[in-house]
């Protein structure tokens, strides 16, 4: 796959971003162009931060934030971003989407296997698309259940993000 950059929102002329979740400061001049690639920090929570300057002010900002906004668009008020396969430092564009609060919270829940609850009855695998809960159905092997759970994403979404 090829490295695309882009602008960092907020930050044009000064920061690019990839989708590879890499992120350079780009300074031009016209005696000589600068490029570095910036050092990400994790949180003990897993996800990648760096710090971006502009003017003398400093932020330290969150990776996946800035990939999802130069490449997904822009944020609406009251969504949040998942990562899709669950890794937190895996910064694609194609593994962030955005989400409503109590959807994200309902997947970080749900359980060992993305995609698949326990219940006193078995597995079920459900998966969320398009903002709607689509059951798949209940199996009493939680390893069969996982196993539709990434068949149907896959065919839903047109990649294997694991």
């Amino acid at each position: 796959m090829e490295e695309i950059w882009r602008d960092v929102i907020g930050y044009e002329d000064f920061y690019l971003v990839s989708n590879f979740g890499r992120i350079k400061r780009y300074r031009s001049s016209k005696k000589n162009k600068q490029e570095k690639i910036l050092f990400q920090t994790t949180t003990h929570h897993g996800y990648k931060r760096t710090l971006l300057q502009k003017m003398g002010f400093k932020k330290n900002l969150f990776v996946h934030r800035i990939v999802a906004e130069s490449f997904i668009g822009p944020r609406k008020e009251g969504l949040e971003i998942n990562h899709i396969n669950s890794i937190r430092d895996d910064n694609r564009p194609e593994n962030l989407e955005y989400v409503t609060r109590s959807l994200n919270e309902c997947l970080v829940h749900m359980g060992r296997k993305r995609g698949v609850t326990k219940h006193n009855w078995g597995y079920q695998a459900k998966i969320w698309f398009n903002g709607k809960c689509i059951c798949l159905g209940t199996y009493k092997e939680e390893e069969v259940a996982y196993d539709t759970y990434k068949r149907e994403y896959i065919k839903l979404r047109g990649f294997d993000p694991w």
